[in-house]
């Protein structure tokens, strides 16, 4: 009867420790959604506006805006992670079919940096890389 208790005791700390796990990592990504500006350099140099949102179920979206240093396009977020500072998303380059951009970045609070990366869709190769600084507008 004691190991009975003793496994309900532990089963209750352990779901109750997941559960705050999930509260703080929500209340993180919430403390990283809003509006960004960015700069990106590499082969070349621009700016950017990223957007980091909620769906109604939940889930992550985002979109970026390419306002300088390349013709201007915009583009939806395909994949968005927040991971407690950490960020990851990944859009179809518009100017380039068939091109995917991987952004990772870590925020320190009202700021951020991070790379930027150009594959052919779907592989390995980088077409290109750079650097991106993000801070809070």
């Amino acid at each position: 009867m004691r190991y009975l208790v003793m496994v309900c005791l532990l089963m209750l700390a352990g779901g109750g420790a997941g559960h705050a796990q999930a509260r703080a990592t929500t209340a993180a990504a919430a403390d990283y959604l809003g509006v960004w500006a960015g700069s990106w350099d590499g082969p070349s140099n621009g700016e950017f506006d990223l957007t980091l949102d909620k769906n109604a179920d939940g889930s992550l979206h985002g979109k970026i805006a390419v306002t300088a240093g390349s013709p201007p396009y915009t583009s939806e977020l395909k994949t968005v992670t927040l991971d407690g500072a950490g960020f990851t998303g990944k859009y179809d380059y518009p100017l380039d079919d068939g091109g995917e951009v991987t952004l990772q970045a870590t925020f320190d609070g009202r700021t951020g940096k991070g790379v930027w990366v150009l594959r052919p869709q779907g592989q390995e190769g980088e077409v290109a890389r750079g650097t991106l600084a993000l801070s809070r507008k």
